[in-house]
């Protein structure tokens, strides 16, 4: 499958995936359930708000990373992935709510992380609080202790690699290269989602796989690709900004 686009003479490279397109065959019912959801938790709301609900594609990107998984843990990963843009999109306009603003300054206690996860419902519940409290109860459902304080780690330095993004553009800095490769694997928000898979599939990886130098590398790869790629797709509305 390839991908090319061309847009104000840009002429971005193909992408080639070397895998067959599916989707979850339960794709209109799951999407109908995050929109459910994401309207009851106020995530959206008035009419342009809910027509850039209907709009949004993470839920078929969901049902196209794990076309066999199970209804409630697509859903589950729909969800989140949803949260995530509208994290994301809450972080560049300055307002996070009391709860992310915390996970934003928080130090490097490993030991604490999931105490960090589990506090979000002891914060002033606005939607994106809210919202990311029912998801956070619904994974802890679903995957065991281990993959929770991976998945936990993995969350906390995305968003606290945000304050990275924030001071870059509050100051109109642009970083070095070396410095904005190492900080842009964390900004990308991809290792923790990449971990969705393992959710998504119902896989409980124990640690001596999933600590594993080998995988690591892949991991770590793969997110650098997918990064990258949104990078150049993403290039003429950052330079507009």
């Amino acid at each position: 499958m390839n991908n090319q686009e061309k847009s104000s003479g840009f002429i971005y490279p193909k992408v080639n995936i070397p895998i067959e397109p599916a989707i979850n065959p339960l794709f209109n019912e799951i999407k109908e359930e995050v929109e459910r959801w994401a309207i009851g938790h106020k995530l959206f709301q008035g009419e342009s708000a809910l027509q850039k609900l209907k709009r949004e594609d993470v839920t078929k990107l969901g049902c196209h990373c794990c076309p066999e998984s199970e209804f409630n843990r697509t859903v589950v990963v729909c969800k989140f992935l949803l949260h995530v843009v509208l994290l994301d999109d809450s972080i560049s306009e300055g307002y996070v709510g009391d709860y992310y603003d915390t996970l934003l300054n928080y130090e490097n206690d490993q030991s604490k992380v999931m105490e960090m996860m589990d506090a979000a419902e002891n914060f002033p519940q606005d939607p994106i609080t809210a919202s990311f409290v029912d998801i956070w109860k619904q994974m802890k459902q679903l995957m065991n202790i281990d993959w929770q304080k991976r998945f936990a780690q993995s969350f906390i330095w995305y968003v606290k690699s945000s304050r990275w993004e924030i001071e870059n553009r509050k100051h109109n800095r642009v970083p070095q290269l070396g410095e904005y490769l190492t900080y842009r694997y964390y900004v990308s928000g991809m290792e923790p989602c990449l971990m969705l898979v393992e959710l998504m599939d119902n896989i409980i990886l124990p640690d001596s796989v999933s600590l594993n130098p080998a995988l690591q590398i892949v991991i770590t790869n793969a997110a650098n690709i997918i990064a990258l790629e949104n990078d150049l797709h993403s290039f003429e509305k950052e330079k507009h900004q």
